[in-house]
Formats: structure tokens, sequence, C-alpha cells
């Protein structure tokens, strides 16, 4: 008896084990999640070199990331502390903004009345190397933030243009951050607002701005966003704009209708200028600027837009990943480019065109 109660017990336990070893077979999920370790393994074995893990996996961090978009990243240990200044705005940046694309990293756009924009450097050139970092396998967040120093800096950047042989090497003297906005009352009772990050901070100064300013005509200017949060924009939105009913973010856990905008705003005579860089937040304040009444005017925005959640990892890391796709007026936003009203290219000649918008109200 004690031996057939044995030998069931054995048949059961190579049941157990054959069955789900099978079942993974078929299950590709299964199989694909199994092989990791399996390859990790065989490499740290038979490779020719000693290999550090730590370097091997977090180049897979970065593929796996770029597989599913291209918003999500991998933060590393070593660019954790440039990502926090980077989010508060303290220190040095190259003044330029780079887009990933299926070449590569591509410079998107140059700020006005910067080194950069002084340099050899051109829109639309494509980034090989940002000092002695090899770029190919990295994330968006972590090439964004090799553009970033927290001191006086020179980048030395290597890139490779259209129709050019040889790659250009240029250097770069950084420039402090900019700060989170900028405001400068025009001529003809228009006021200038250079609204570069979406922060609590300058959701506070924009609310002083406007009630020190009753009676003015706005020009919100979008072209140069950095960073900001959703919380922000929507307090934006509250303060400047009526209710909105179009946005809505979807979630694994199913769509949720987001309240932006008051019935206590004031009808204010707005413009609102975007470019290449109108993109994420920015993206979706300009949209309920829009339905607001504001014309858009400048050029088409980057069709980017993701809502974005940073998540620690036990090293020290950070993982910054898409949780949510915004959808306006049921359409989803993701890789929806954002068409102004008034095609204007050139800085000057589009903030020109919308101060003449607004005297004409």
């Amino acid at each position: 008896m004690l031996f057939l109660l044995v030998l069931l017990a054995v048949v059961a336990g190579l049941r157990l084990w054959v069955i789900p070893h099978r079942s993974s077979e078929k299950n590709p999920v299964v199989a694909a999640r199994s092989l990791y370790p399996e390859v990790s393994r065989l490499i740290r074995e038979h490779y020719v070199d000693p290999v550090d893990p730590r370097n091997a996996w977090h180049g897979a961090y970065g593929a796996l990331l770029r597989n599913l978009d291209s918003c999500s990243s991998y933060i590393p240990v070593a660019l954790l502390q440039r990502s926090r200044a980077w989010r508060e705005g303290r220190g040095y940046w190259a003044g330029v903004w780079v887009r990933p694309g299926d070449q590569g990293f591509t410079v998107s756009r140059i700020l006005p009345r910067s080194p950069a924009k002084l340099s050899k450097l051109r829109v639309g050139d494509i980034l090989i190397r940002i000092d002695d970092q090899e770029i190919t396998a990295r994330t968006w967040a972590e090439v964004r933030l090799l553009l970033y120093a927290d001191k006086e800096y020179t980048f030395r950047l290597i890139v490779r243009r259209a129709g050019s042989r040889d790659p250009l090497n240029i250097l770069l003297p950084a420039i402090a951050l900019p700060a989170d906005l900028n405001l400068r009352d025009l001529p003809g009772s228009v006021t200038h607002l250079d609204l570069r990050r979406l922060t609590p901070a300058a959701v506070a100064a924009v609310s002083a701005a406007f009630h020190s300013r009753p009676g003015r005509g706005w020009i919100i200017d979008l072209r140069n966003y950095l960073h900001g949060d959703l919380d922000p924009c929507l307090s934006l939105a509250d303060m400047m704009v009526p209710p909105v009913s179009m946005l809505a973010l979807h979630t694994r856990h199913g769509n949720q209708r987001i309240r932006a905008g008051s019935i206590r705003a004031e009808q204010t005579r707005m413009v609102a200028l975007v470019g290449p860089e109108t993109i994420m937040y920015a993206d979706i304040l300009a949209r309920m600027l829009r339905d607001a009444g504001a014309s858009l005017v400048g050029e088409s925005g980057g069709g980017i837009n993701a809502h974005l959640r940073r998540i620690p990892l036990p090293d020290g890391a950070e993982l910054e990943l898409v949780d949510g796709w915004f959808y306006w007026g049921g359409r989803n936003l993701r890789n929806e480019s954002l068409h102004p009203d008034v095609r204007e290219p050139g800085d000057e000649a589009a903030l020109a065109r919308a101060q003449s918008m607004l005297k004409r109200e």
C-alpha cells in the first residue's frame, strides 16, 4: 500500500512538471519569458570576456522599452541625479531638443538665440554620439539627460547630416536651464507668455500674471516645452478656459474622462504658438485652448502624446513608463500631430503674426 502511494505521488509530480513544460512551449509569452535567464546564463558562461551583468542588462532594458513605444525609458542610477535636477529646472543644458525615429535620435528643435543656434548644428541632424557616449541603444529620456550637465560644460556632438558623407563634430557650450516661464509685455496691450514647464510653480506665476494684467490679449507660447505633469496642465486649463469635455485617458483599467477647464475662467483673448516640441502635456493644453476659441499659430506638433509614470527600481534606477494614452473626442492621440490653424514657420514671424491677430480683435 505504501509503495502504491509513493508511486502515485511520483506520477503526479511528473505530470505537474511535464504539463507546464509542454504548455510553455505552446505559449509564446511563457517561452519568451523563460528564455531571458537562459540567454543570460549562456552569455556569462561562453562570451570571450567577463560580462558585467549591469552593462548587459542595461542595454536589454532599453531594447525592451523601445519595442513597446518611443516614450517609455529606463533611467540608470548614473543619470538619476540629472533626471531629478532636470525636472526641478536646475543645471545646464545644450539648448537642443531631440526626437526618437527610425534612423536614430534626430534634432527636432534648437533654442533661439542660444550657442547651439549659432553653431553648425541643424534641425534634422541625426545624433551619433554625445561626448564619449554611444546613444544607439539608449532610450529617449537617457539621450535628453546626456544633453544636460550640473555645471558649466561644453558638449561634444557627432552628428550625421543628410547629403553629407562624413560625420560632423560640433562643440556646444551649455547654457543655464531656462526658467519655467518668461513674461513679456508687448505693444498693443498684448502679453507674451513663453511657457517651458508645466509645474505648480508655473501655475502660481501664471495665475498672478493673469490677475495683474486684466483686459490684455495673451500669446501662450508652447514651442519651447521642456517638461511637465498632467495636474499643472489641468490647473492652467481651469484658469484659462471654460469646461472641456473632449479629453479622456485610456489605461489598462479602462477609460477615464478628464475634467478640465472651469466655469469661472474668464474669456480672454488668446493665441497659442505651437511647433515640433509642442508635445505631451503641452499638446493637451494647446488642444484645450483651441477648444476655447484660441487660434494656433506656427508649425505642426511632434505627435507624441502619452501619460508617463515614474517607477523606482530596487537598485535606485527608474522606469519612466507610458501608463495611459490620451483620447480627444474619441480619437487616440498617440501619434496624432497637432496642426496649427495658421501655419507660420520661423520663431519671430510666428510671434509677429500672433501679435497682429490679437491687435485686430
